[in-house]
C-alpha cells in the first residue's frame, strides 16, 4: 500500500466542516472585547480557515482601516468596513468564507439578523458588543432614595442578538474609581453629542448595596468628572 507523503494538514479537504455558531463577547468599554475578538479570529487564521473581519466604518479611533484595540493591536487578514452588514453581504456570505468576526456589533442595525443567517449557513460568527450604553434610568423599587438602583440601557441589536448566541463571553474592565472589576461604562461629559473620540470610563458604581463605601466612592469619583 502506498502512503502519501502529504500531511493531512496540507489538504483542506481533510478538515472537518465547521458547525455554524455565534459567540458574543460582551462587556463595557476598555474591557478587552476587541482583544478577545482578535484572539479568537487569529486562532481560526492559524487553523488556515478563510476568515473575514468586519469593522464599523464610523469607528476611526485607533486605525481608520483595520480593526484595532486601544493598544493599537490590529487584526490580520481580510478586513472590510461598513455602516450596515447588508453593504458587505457579498463578502461575508461568500461560500468560501468560514469565519466572520464583527467588531462593535451594537452599531450595525442589522447585526442580529445577519449573524443568525451566517450561523445558519454553517459559518462561525464572533461578535464583540457593548453590554449597555452609558445612559442610566432610575428603577423605582427601593424605599431608600440614596440606594435607588439604576438600569443601564441595552443596545437594541444586542438585546436581539443574545438569544441567538451559542456562547456568551462576559469580560470586565477595571474601575477607575476603586480599581475593582468594572461592568459599566461611564461617560465623563454632559455633552449630548457623543463621538467615538469621546472619553468613556469603566465603572462599577451601581447596584453595589452590600459595599456601600465602595459604591459611594465610585459614584462620587465619577460625578467629579462632570463638575
Amino acid at each position: 500500500m502506498r502512503i502519501s507523503a502529504m500531511s493531512p494538514f496540507q489538504s483542506p479537504s481533510c478538515r472537518s466542516p465547521l458547525r455554524g455558531k455565534i459567540t458574543c463577547i460582551l462587556g463595557p468599554m476598555f474591557s478587552g472585547k476587541t482583544t478577545e475578538l482578535l484572539r479568537m479570529h487569529d486562532r481560526q487564521m492559524i487553523a488556515r480557515r478563510k476568515c473575514v473581519l468586519v469593522k464599523y466604518a464610523g469607528d476611526t479611533r485607533y486605525d481608520p482601516e483595520l480593526v484595532a484595540t486601544h493598544t493599537k493591536v490590529t487584526g490580520q487578514g481580510i478586513t472590510i468596513k461598513a455602516h450596515k452588514l447588508s453593504e458587505v453581504e457579498e463578502h461575508i456570505f461568500d461560500p468560501s468564507v468560514q469565519v466572520v468576526s464583527i467588531d462593535e456589533g451594537q452599531f450595525f442595525s442589522d447585526c442580529a439578523e445577519t449573524c443568525d443567517r451566517l450561523a445558519c449557513m454553517g459559518k462561525v460568527v464572533y461578535v464583540a458588543v457593548l453590554n449597555g450604553t452609558f445612559e442610566r434610568k432610575s428603577l423605582k423599587c427601593h424605599s431608600s432614595a440614596s440606594l435607588q438602583p439604576y438600569v443601564f440601557q441595552p443596545f437594541p441589536q444586542v438585546s436581539l442578538l443574545l438569544p441567538y448566541a451559542d456562547e456568551i463571553k462576559q469580560v470586565v474592565a477595571v474601575c477607575v474609581g476603586c480599581g475593582l472589576d468594572a461592568s459599566y461604562s461611564f461617560r465623563n461629559t454632559l455633552d449630548k453629542k457623543v463621538s467615538f473620540d469621546q472619553t468613556v470610563l469603566p465603572s462599577r458604581f451601581v447596584l453595589r448595596f452590600k459595599s456601600a463605601p465602595t459604591w459611594k466612592l465610585c459614584r462620587e469619583y465619577m460625578h467629579s468628572f462632570l463638575v
